[in-house]
């Protein structure tokens, strides 16, 4: 399952952590229909909104194809670990 992902399973270890750490569990009210390929995606930009996030950390390739959605940044997870790192 991690292989999915593309990144080094002590990335994957971190992130986790993080989420669980820092993570918020959002009710979007509102809904987007900006992912026409894989409808179900958009169900990430509606939490990402409605959560204020600052990145959508996603492998998904309708999300990475956006890169960016009403400021909210979209980036790999390895991406991810290397700014959790530098902080």
């Amino acid at each position: 399952m991690l292989e999915k992902f593309h990144a080094p399973r002590h990335d994957i270890e971190v992130l986790n952590a993080f989420f669980i750490w820092k993570g918020n569990v959002v009710e979007p009210k509102q809904k987007f229909y900006v992912i026409k390929e894989d409808p179900s995606d958009n169900k990430f930009l509606e939490a990402a909104v409605e959560g204020d996030a600052d990145y959508i950390v996603s492998g998904d390739k309708d999300l990475k194809r956006i890169g960016n959605f009403m400021g909210i940044e979209i980036i790999s997870p390895a991406q991810m670990a290397a700014i959790l790192r530098e902080q």
